[in-house]
């Protein structure tokens, strides 16, 4: 019995000859159904999309919402090129964006964000920038700072979450 318990341990294992297949390559590809949420990407605390009003639903109302939580729809029309930690969002009007920065800076967008839409919930609000800080934010968006030549009021929001679509 021994003798048998030792030839056994004492066998190699077989070894597998047959090569398993590489697996299929998948491609990049538009949404479909069942693959809508897949591509969808959210950062921070998801907001929620039914709450979502336009962004200039918002500013045209900017006095009644200001300290308040929104969440707003609206297309990404620039990103930090360094780090992705704040954007700026687009409006009906070609001059007027809305700043959205994380005072926790946990929220980053992808830096190829910009054009994307995105649902944004955080606290709305009225800043104005010294001049430089307003450069600062120009260099980081890949722009002259020298066309900035004094403080800048501008619309924000302090976001704590970001769905991009």
């Amino acid at each position: 019995m021994l003798f048998l318990l030792a030839l056994a341990c004492s066998t190699p294992a077989p070894v597998a000859t047959e090569v398993a297949a590489a697996p299929e390559k998948v491609e990049p590809h538009e949404a479909h159904e069942g693959h809508e949420a897949a591509l969808k990407v959210a950062l921070g605390k998801a907001p929620d999309e039914a709450l979502a009003v336009s962004i200039d639903d918002v500013i045209a109302k900017a006095a009644e919402f200001e300290g308040k939580v929104v969440v707003v729809k609206a297309q990404v029309a620039a990103v930090c090129q360094k780090k992705g930690c704040w954007h700026r969002l687009g409006t009906a009007n070609p001059d007027v964006t809305v700043m959205v920065k994380d005072k926790e800076y946990e929220v980053f967008l992808p830096l190829d964000a910009t054009g994307k839409s995105a649902i944004v919930s955080g606290i709305f609000h009225t800043e104005t920038l010294g001049v430089d800080e307003a450069k600062h934010y120009a260099e980081d968006a890949g722009k002259d700072p020298a066309t900035v030549t004094g403080p800048v009021t501008q619309f924000a929001i302090d976001v704590d979450g970001v769905k991009l679509m």
